[in-house]
């Protein structure tokens, strides 16, 4: 796929963060570390729009819920239909 160059402004904990991963190997250079974060927030984002497009909006106590079991709580209920 084709590439196109742009200028972005980061936080300088982000350029250090993205440097210390290329330095690790884990990354091939900060630019390829930028855009593979852009492409994983682009995928969650089509996903959570797909959600919502298959099941409808959500009530608050379905949001509740999803956040508690996202932050780690454990709950035996089940969100409400």
């Amino acid at each position: 796929m084709a590439k196109e160059k742009i200028t972005i402004t980061v936080d300088p904990e982000v350029v250090a963060q993205a440097r210390a991963e290329v330095a690790a190997g884990r990354a091939t250079s900060v630019s390829a570390y930028i855009a593979e974060a852009t492409v994983q927030r682009t995928v969650r984002e089509r996903r959570a729009r797909d959600l919502l497009d298959d099941w409808g909006p959500f009530s608050d106590h379905e949001l509740d819920f999803a956040r508690a079991l996202l932050d780690g709580e454990q709950r035996t209920e089940r969100a409400a239909s």
